[in-house]
């Protein structure tokens, strides 16, 4: 066995007076002082203690000791610090980027106290050499530079430069000598107490396969816990020339490179230093699962993503994709540097192109201000009365009967409460953020950058719209979905995304249900037939309420059509788009499943001349 790994190390010097005490009973001591209802400050104090003792040359048995029984500290401290970037929206202010830093440096510098010891066990053992403590070192060295990656997913940060080469050496040592397969207890799992270090590796091999700066806030963390129950399934394996080669993805073990598909790994695939991931067996037990969701959800009167063991419906389906064939780009992208104004969500989209049409409109027809009919539909409101109880037997409806039984009050007061004046409702305030710039387009998605005060809360997976900065009377809004996101600290955020449509159309949308008059409207988006990718007009809603096979009234300036929903196209969680076919129409008007007539028309010639 060789007597050192050849990982890069800190310039250690002897221990001073003033140096922090590493013997075994001061360091639980210690331990035991720490102030832990001051998470930060408790923090602090474990970044401090790490940060000395990674530059001490102590010996390997005091180090090692000192870090097993920091571990449950550790976990303490990184899952307090965690709530202040993980349930934070996105951009993230200074102080989240600041605590996101220091929980990955405090995950560093025990990866790097682990590794110093592994490097000081191999050059101390002259004869014998204890396998099993070598093993638990590399294991609990993988497993925090795992955790350092998992951090920096978590705030779509940039990767640390060296951290996958330090990975990649781990465990090329850890098989070599044959320890890959040796479990090893770890109690900070959730759902398995041994693991080997063949499956920490696998299992942050997987999450960066996951397409992480794809993922949505959140889901990072909960791929990360459930792939303890799924990374004893794949298997990596080492190719020889002129043998079938098994597997779907790659990794050099002797390179700073993460893992990446197959089919590009090119004439290195059988490179001594290079694996082949397979996931055979993972993509069946993802199908399991997809199929028992699948059965709760048809179950259901609503689209609902139900959870299956802490992953949505749609996240596990991403997962089957992703973790499958390698995805190709349909289009090639076009250099743009253009300024553009951005809005999130629904609802802001929804009111900003209301907003839009409803200046262009009174643009258009100055001598008189157009009222919109739309808007009075989606902006109505709830509307109760409070009535004055003028006796212990008025039995009179009001509001407060939803929250108590006017039958068991009793009247304490005839005092007459004043009158509050109605407050006017506040101005629109407008929703775009005008500090984004359109970096490159096809005819299928396009990338974004924000380079100043990004006005908005981002996630992947939800609606955007995007319009060019132009003098243009009427606009034209282009709808799309967040893709991916990756942080650039206080520079902004850069985002990518599929584009869903062009021309989008604000609608309202209810349930056609029989006998009911006052049924609630919510926001949905028209959107024309996308020619250029063969994409019929569609219907895009909130993620709940609806479902294929519904029928639906959509409210449009011009009046109220009735549609029944088709196809469900893959959404991204946070809303559903279907395919329709309007029914208030004579059959020969009709376009099955969506497909643009013969002569041209399609089911918006009558709002067009709205817009």
């Amino acid at each position: 066995m060789e007597k050192s790994i050849g990982l890069q190390l800190l310039t250690r010097s002897k221990p001073g007076k003033a140096a922090f005490d590493t013997r075994p009973r001061a360091v639980q001591e210690w331990i035991e002082s720490l102030p832990r209802a001051s998470v930060g400050r408790c923090a602090q104090m474990i970044y401090a203690m790490l940060h000395e003792t990674n530059k001490l040359d102590i010996r390997f048995q005091d180090r090692i000791a000192m870090l097993e029984a920091l571990r449950e500290s550790v976990q303490y401290v990184a899952l307090g610090m965690q709530k202040h970037y993980t349930s934070v929206a996105f951009p993230l202010p200074d102080k989240s980027i600041k605590i996101a830093s220091a929980t990955r440096e405090i995950y560093a510098m025990m990866a790097t106290g682990y590794q110093i010891g592994i490097e000081d066990l191999l050059s101390n053992s002259m004869l014998m050499l204890d396998k099993t403590k070598l093993t638990t070192y590399l294991h609990r060295a993988i497993s925090y530079l795992s955790h350092v990656l998992l951090t920096t997913y978590q705030v779509y940060a940039p990767l640390p430069n060296g951290i996958w080469l330090k990975l990649n050496k781990l465990y090329a040592f850890a098989e070599e000598n044959k320890l890959q397969w040796t479990q090893i207890t770890d109690n900070q799992h959730q759902n398995i107490k041994k693991t080997t270090i063949s499956g920490e590796y696998i299992r942050i091999l997987l999450l960066s396969l996951a397409s992480p700066y794809h993922l949505r806030r959140g889901e990072v963390g909960k791929v990360y816990i459930n792939l303890e129950r799924w990374m004893h399934m794949p298997t990596l394996n080492k190719n020889k020339p002129g043998e079938s080669v098994i597997g779907d993805f790659s990794v050099d073990l002797s390179k700073d490179k993460q893992p990446g598909y197959l089919a590009i790994a090119g004439d290195e695939l059988f490179n001594i230093n290079v694996r082949t991931l397979e996931t055979f067996a993972l993509a069946e037990a993802l199908f399991g699962e997809l199929q028992l969701s699948e059965e709760i959800k048809s179950k259901t009167l609503i689209n609902i993503n139900l959870p299956q063991a802490q992953l949505s419906h749609n996240l596990i389906r991403r997962l089957g994709r992703t973790w499958g064939a390698i995805p190709k780009r349909s289009h090639d992208r076009r250099e743009c540097q253009e300024k553009i104004q951005v809005a999130f969500g629904m609802s802001t989209i929804h009111k900003t192109i209301m907003d839009s049409i409803h200046r262009d409109n009174n643009t258009l027809n100055s001598e008189r201000r157009v009222e919109s009919r739309l808007l009075k539909v989606i902006s109505a409101k709830s509307h109760y009365e409070e009535k004055i109880v003028s006796h212990v037997n008025d039995v009179r409806a009001d509001v407060w009967d939803m929250v108590y039984d006017n039958s068991k009050l009793r009247l304490v007061s005839d005092n007459t409460p004043p009158k509050v004046e109605k407050q006017p409702d506040p101005p629109l305030q407008s929703c775009l953020s005008n500090s984004w710039q359109l970096l490159n387009m096809s005819d299928g998605g396009f990338c974004i950058q924000c380079t100043g005060d990004c006005g908005a809360n981002v996630q992947v997976g939800e609606l955007v719209a995007y319009l060019p900065v132009t003098t243009q009377p009427i606009k034209r809004y282009s709808i799309g979905v967040v893709r991916w996101m990756r942080s650039d600290g206080k520079n902004g955020m850069t985002l990518g995304g599929q584009l869903l449509g062009q021309n989008a159309i604000p609608v309202g949308i209810s349930i056609a249900a029989a006998g009911v008059e006052n049924n609630t409207v919510q926001r949905a988006i028209l959107l024309p037939a996308y020619k250029t990718l063969g994409r019929p007009s569609a219907l895009i809603t909130l993620a709940t309420p609806f479902r294929a096979g519904a029928v639906v009234k959509l409210h449009m300036e011009t009046g109220e059509i009735t549609v029944k929903l088709n196809d469900e196209r893959e959404g991204a969680g946070l809303y559903d788009e279907f395919e329709y076919q309007q029914l208030n129409k004579p059959a020969s008007d009709l376009q099955i499943n969506n497909k643009p007539a013969n002569k041209g028309n399609t089911d918006f010639e009558d709002i067009w001349s709205s817009i």
